[in-house]
């Protein structure tokens, strides 16, 4: 996906969503390290099958001279022998490599493990044993809160992410969003790159004498990083609209994508109904949402426009337009 998709938040239509939909599975399956069935011609299995049999007769023509040349040595006490200018040492490829899938289950190879116990020599020590988990299962997000009450936004979700010292990807699916948006139901995209943004209503970068916070939008291919530096992140996009009901989760790098028990367990986030931003502007932070839209949140709005002291956050305020601009004007 090339640069955000616009979408006006009163006529969205199919198509648009389509494509978000096909660039998203695209660029899962152009990163994904599945093997890839190739299809031969009837003449070329035939040859492949003539190369495979005398690749087989070669193999058991020396399988028989090594146990001709070794088996005399069987009976003695060692089994690496040398001479001649060829050195028989005794070795051991146990596994096989690779990932195997089937039945909503994943069982990890290793080529050439080693036998379990430990050899050392020269300064190192080499443990052998069964291979360990190369993709733990990463923490859950957690939302942002102020005080007990989850902080629930209009176009935001706000949350914490990752697991410290790990580089991690962060997804969110679209659970069920309100019509004529319920066209992303079913969809999934990734937090972009981060970026700091003034609280000054009508800026977008850092500016002297006013707080900054952590946003971030959604794109088609994951970004990894190490998400538990960021502190809460505001994640913004012209999918996440009033009244949603989304999913969010966290990988590890190098895991499989397509595998969904490498990810987190899900934190399950819901924004709220169309201008409802504020319940009580008397409390310092001002209270989360209530479920009702009145003169409260239309003051609430205001005060983030003209940066007064006390004020609601940019990421509460912000409403328009489809994809956000990050500034609080006449249209909010």
């Amino acid at each position: 996906m090339n640069g955000p998709i616009l979408i006006n938040e009163t006529a969205l239509d199919a198509t648009t969503v389509s494509a978000v939909a096909r660039c998203t599975n695209n660029d899962r399956w152009r990163i994904s390290t599945a093997p890839r069935a190739v299809a031969h011609s009837p003449s070329t299995m035939r040859n492949r099958k003539w190369t495979i049999g005398n690749g087989m007769a070669r193999s058991l023509t020396v399988a028989a001279v090594i146990i001709w040349w070794a088996g005399p040595t069987l009976q003695g006490t060692s089994l690496a022998q040398s001479g001649g200018g060829y050195d028989l040492t005794r070795s051991k490829v146990a596994g096989g490599g690779g990932t195997t899938t089937g039945g909503g289950y994943q069982l990890l190879g290793t080529m050439g493990q080693h036998d379990a116990g430990q050899m050392s020599g020269g300064g190192y020590t080499l443990t052998g044993g069964f291979s360990v988990p190369q993709c733990p299962v990463a923490s859950p997000p957690q939302a942002e809160l102020i005080g007990p009450d989850v902080s629930t936004k209009n176009r935001f979700l706000s949350f914490t992410a990752g697991d410290v010292g790990r580089t991690q990807a962060v997804r969110v699916r679209f659970d069920s969003l309100p019509a004529p948006f319920d066209l992303w139901n079913g969809s999934e995209l990734w937090v972009g790159p981060s970026s700091q943004v003034t609280e000054a209503g009508a800026s977008v970068p850092p500016t002297p004498g006013f707080p900054n916070f952590t946003a971030a939008t959604l794109q088609c291919v994951p970004f990894f990083t190490d998400w538990s530096s960021l502190g809460t992140v505001h994640v913004f996009h012209e999918g996440i609209v009033p009244g949603g009901n989304y999913r969010v989760d966290v990988i590890g790098e190098n895991c499989d994508l397509d595998f969904e028990g490498f990810f987190s367990p899900p934190l399950a986030m819901t924004t709220a109904i169309w201008g409802d931003t504020v319940l009580d502007l008397a409390d310092t932070p001002p209270l989360p949402p209530e479920g009702t839209v009145n003169v409260v949140d239309a003051l609430g709005v205001l005060g983030a426009f003209s940066s007064a002291p006390g004020a609601i956050v940019k990421a509460r305020a912000d409403l328009e337009p489809a994809c956000l601009d990050l500034k609080i004007n006449v249209t909010d």
